[in-house]
């Protein structure tokens, strides 16, 4: 696990972790894969990556939901 949230970073870490996982593919990431990738629960994942793409950060392939 990421020593910041190891440590109580929070949610903000957590999101900012997300955001460079998803900047590093070309191709999209699956919620699973991007869980195991950065260490992180699926479920926390899913609801982190619902308010990246509500606030425009992050968009959802509709085809390929990645």
């Amino acid at each position: 696990m990421d020593e910041s949230r190891a440590h109580g970073g929070g949610a903000l870490e957590s999101g900012l972790d997300i955001l460079e996982g998803l900047a590093g593919s070309t191709t999209g990431v699956g919620v699973s894969d991007l869980a195991t990738q950065l260490d992180m629960d699926k479920g926390n994942v899913h609801r982190l990556l619902q308010t990246l793409i509500r606030r425009g950060y992050v968009e959802q392939d509709k085809t390929t939901r990645r």
